[in-house]
Order: structure tokens, then sequence, then C-alpha cells
């Protein structure tokens, strides 16, 4: 339990250091590059049901 609480805390450490030193510009750019990841995944996912479908 302690040390999941200190995991939250030092998340929360993370991201106020982020917010106060750079305004966010790192959690967006990684949030950024989550989402095309993404989306990458989703498409190849999509191309591999379609060809599964079409066979």
């Amino acid at each position: 339990m302690r040390g999941l609480l200190l995991v939250i805390v030092g998340l929360c450490g993370l991201l106020a250091i982020d917010q106060i030193a750079t305004e966010g510009r790192y959690r967006r750019a990684v949030w950024s590059e989550a989402k095309a990841q993404g989306n990458t995944i989703q498409d190849r996912v999509e191309y591999w049901v379609n060809g599964i479908i079409r066979f």
C-alpha cells in the first residue's frame, strides 16, 4: 500500500514539475504520440479484420 502511495505521489510530483517548468509541453507531446500509435494499431487491426472477412 505504501508503494502504491509512493508511486502516486511521484507521478503527481513529475506532473507538477512538467506543468511549472515547461507549461505541460512534454505531457502534451507524450499524449500526442500515444494517440498516433493508438491510431496506427487501430488501422492495422481494421486491415487484418477486413482481410479475414474477405477471405
